[in-house]
């Protein structure tokens, strides 16, 4: 599922969904957010994103974790630096850096795949056949 979480920005939230997922991973969300050269909006979006999430333990799950997933798509701004300040406030950010810009595509499908990893390490975590 995608939602626009600030309108005029091109960061979507991903949310890893999959059936075979334990009842843990069915209750945490991971925010997938591609970012190059964001050093002016990072901030504004983590914050606005926290809110929503704010929103959704109250309204509809109190129970839900959740896991920001930043990938620094080669930017040559502070968007590394700001992404670090961000995981030591929280230490449900992880990051992601490339080396280069790769694109906004490779940079969703790099956080997927690590969300993937985020369930893996939760105790349980996705089952496969």
């Amino acid at each position: 599922m995608w939602r626009d979480v600030i309108g005029g920005l091109w960061w979507k939230i991903a949310i890893w969904e999959e059936e075979e997922v334990n009842n843990l991973a069915k209750n945490h969300l991971n925010i997938v957010v591609p970012c190059y050269n964001e050093e002016k909006s990072l901030e504004r979006f983590y914050q606005e994103a926290l809110r929503e999430i704010v929103e959704i333990k109250e309204k509809i799950n109190s129970s839900i974790t959740y896991s920001f997933i930043f990938v620094n798509d080669g930017s040559s701004d502070n968007t590394l630096e700001i992404m670090h300040m961000l995981k030591a406030r929280d230490y449900n950010v992880r990051i992601l850096d490339f080396s280069r810009n790769f694109g906004k595509e490779s940079a969703i499908l790099a956080g997927l795949q690590e969300s993937k990893s985020v369930l893996d390490s939760m105790g349980g975590g996705v089952q496969r056949s």
